[in-house]
């Protein structure tokens, strides 16, 4: 897959002087490649292909795959920069067409079945705190193996919450928009996979399943 990325188009491979693009917001560099400037699309592919590959493979636990699909992604928001808005933050949208990507690959690869994202019974919740508790911390601080393990295991739905949540940092807002949910059934939607990452990690370590 990669030789033929390379072959359809020449923008990841071209040296880049980085002093050519001047700092300017997303939202800015997104209106540049809209007329067609690639030197402004290798600033956002730099910027962001780090944290696309990383969000891949948390879903496919393959590094090859990841890395092919974050060019794959990258050459669809090329291909596809006239429709960009940018009412809309740019990561958003980004995120969206790689998680789009991600899903279609192992989709056909039969490796998941896609369900809709949507509260789990179709109602609206309370609005849960966002402020990162003890246990939340524990979460974080755990051993990744065991942290990835619960996360293998939980509903579709909440490991991409959670994914987009703690390892690409997107806020409430982001989340809700890239899953297409409304902020409220976003909130109740982490909370209840926060709680179930929690309970099943501090099983893990009481277990001392520290290492598979």
């Amino acid at each position: 897959m990669t030789e033929f990325i390379k072959k359809q188009t020449k923008i990841f491979s071209k040296p880049f002087d980085k002093t050519s693009v001047k700092p300017i917001s997303d939202k800015e560099l997104m209106l540049l490649v809209q007329e067609n400037d690639q030197e402004a699309f290798r600033v956002l592919f730099d910027k962001y292909k780090g944290p696309i590959v990383s969000f891949i493979y948390n879903m496919t636990k393959n590094p090859g795959i990841s890395e092919d699909l974050a060019q794959t992604s990258f050459m669809k928001v090329y291909k596809s920069r006239g429709s960009y808005r940018n009412e809309y933050k740019f990561t958003t949208w980004l995120w969206t067409i790689a998680r789009n990507t991600t899903y279609d690959y192992l989709r056909k690869k039969k490796e998941i079945s896609i369900e809709k994202f949507r509260s789990e019974d179709g109602k609206e919740f309370e609005i849960v705190d966002e402020s990162m508790g003890i246990e939340e911390k524990l979460v974080l601080e755990s051993d990744k193996a065991i942290v990835m393990k619960c996360l293998d295991n939980m509903k579709l739905s909440q490991k991409d919450a959670l994914n987009l949540r703690i390892f690409s940092e997107q806020s409430y807002d982001e989340i809700a928009e890239t899953l297409n949910i409304t902020l409220s059934a976003t909130k109740s939607l982490l909370n209840r996979a926060k709680n179930n990452l929690i309970a099943c990690v501090k099983d893990c370590l009481e277990k001392g399943d520290i290492h598979e």
